[in-house]
């Protein structure tokens, strides 16, 4: 998460002045953001689920995941394979009919190693 801050506050990658620009590699830098800051949201539903379910904060967890996803969806700046880690979570969070972002559908399985999410 320091290395995330890093880049964001660095003024040559995210220029805060008007006319300023952007350098020419600003997309793959944002790409590369996000992709650790999907791997940050990995490690917490699968390592430390019970204690965010025990705060009762699962449903902000889950909104904020979800607006993540929609975001690097809809501009594709996380490629689908590296996506696998969540895969049927983000299927269940970003489909029609999903189930409310506190339910006990969202709670992994076990806590022991990888997960998978319950229907």
């Amino acid at each position: 998460m320091t290395w995330v801050q890093d880049q964001l506050d660095d003024e040559a990658l995210f220029p805060s002045k008007i006319g300023v620009p952007f350098p020419k590699n600003f997309l793959q830098i944002a790409k590369t953001i996000l992709k650790r800051l999907f791997r940050v949201y990995a490690h917490i539903y699968h390592q430390h689920f019970g204690e965010v379910v025990s705060l009762g904060e699962e449903a902000h967890l889950n909104t904020s995941f979800k607006h993540f996803i929609y975001f690097v969806q809809e501009f594709e700046l996380i490629e689908k394979k590296e996506l696998a880690p969540l895969q049927e979570l983000i299927d269940r969070l970003t489909s029609i009919n999903t189930a409310l972002p506190n339910s006990k559908a969202m709670e992994p399985k076990s806590l022991d190693g990888p997960q998978k999410f319950e229907s």
